[in-house]
C-alpha cells in the first residue's frame, strides 16, 4: 500500500509549525484587512447634513423688570428696595434687538439595507 502524503496546509492546526511573519509585513497586512474592513462598514452607512443659519429681530413694547427686593448699599450692607406697600418695584422699558443669529446644524447617520435577499424557492 502507498503511504498518503498531506500538504502542510492540510495539515491539522496543532501539528503545523507557527508561521514566521516579520514586524513589516505583519503591519501591512494589519492595514490592507483595516481598510478592507472600514470600506466595507462605510458602505452600509450613510451620511449626511444639514446647516440652517437665521437671523431675526426682535422688538418688544413695555417690558417689564422686576427689581431685586435688596440691592448693596456700597458700605458691604444691603438696602431696601421695595414699594412703600410691600410689593416690588417694577419698571417698564422698550426692548429692540436688532439682529439675534441662530444656527441649526444636524448631522445624520442612517443604515442602510441590504438590497440582496436570501430566499429560496420551492
Amino acid at each position: 500500500m502507498e503511504e498518503s502524503k498531506q500538504c502542510a496546509a492540510c495539515a491539522p492546526r496543532s501539528s503545523r509549525p507557527p508561521a514566521q511573519v516579520s514586524q513589516a509585513e505583519f503591519e501591512e497586512l494589519s492595514d490592507r484587512v483595516d481598510a478592507a474592513e472600514k470600506h466595507s462598514v462605510l458602505d452600509r452607512i450613510e451620511f449626511s447634513g444639514d446647516m440652517r443659519v437665521k437671523a431675526d429681530s426682535l422688538d418688544y413694547d413695555n417690558v417689564t423688570l422686576v427689581e431685586p427686593p435688596m440691592v448693596p448699599d456700597g458700605a458691604g450692607g444691603y438696602l431696601m428696595n421695595m414699594n412703600p406697600d410691600g410689593t416690588y418695584k417694577r419698571s417698564k422699558y422698550n426692548l429692540d434687538n436688532d439682529i439675534l443669529y441662530t444656527t441649526r446644524l444636524r448631522l445624520n447617520m442612517k443604515r442602510r439595507s441590504g438590497t440582496t435577499s436570501n430566499s429560496a424557492a420551492g
